[in-house]
């Protein structure tokens, strides 16, 4: 059991244990909550507790070699020749390359919902989604040959 109130559009919990009674926290505008969610997703709207759905995420984290195995199953060896011969898509290459091999990578992730993926792969007529799709398609192959190999 927790009090929360809200103070210059910011949710904020009693500092104080809540042993004081009822009317203490009433008469310092706290609300009584039984929620176990973190207060970045309470809001208090019209004197009542509202939940706020989880925010979108902002990160997705996938392994290099997944997406680069999925980027070579989209786009042809001689696909891809020839896309690097527009100047232009070569430097969306490069920027690709350099994205993909950056200590902003850690332990061989790249992160999907970096907006330079999407305008890199846009360079190579490729969508995220497409290549989330593929990425999914490979694992699972890979699990279904692994479940074959065990047999």
């Amino acid at each position: 059991m927790r009090y929360i109130r809200k103070i210059n559009g910011y949710v904020e919990e009693s500092p104080i244990p809540p042993y004081r009674g009822a009317e203490y926290y009433a008469a310092h505008d706290y609300l009584h909550c039984d929620s176990t969610l973190p207060l970045s997703r309470l809001d208090i709207v019209d004197g009542e507790i509202v939940e706020l759905p989880e925010p979108e995420p902002t990160e997705e984290w996938v392994g290099k070699e997944a997406f680069i195995n999925a980027l070579y199953a989209l786009l042809p060896a001689d696909q891809l020749a020839a896309a690097l011969q527009n100047p232009e898509t070569f430097k969306q290459g490069i920027a690709g390359l350099a994205l993909l091999t950056s200590d902003a990578a850690p332990g061989g992730q790249i992160d999907l919902m970096d907006p330079r993926v999407p305008a890199w792969l846009a360079a190579f007529d490729l969508t995220l989604e497409a290549v989330r799709a593929k990425m999914e398609e490979s694992a699972e192959a890979q699990a279904e040959q692994e479940v074959t190999n065990a047999d």
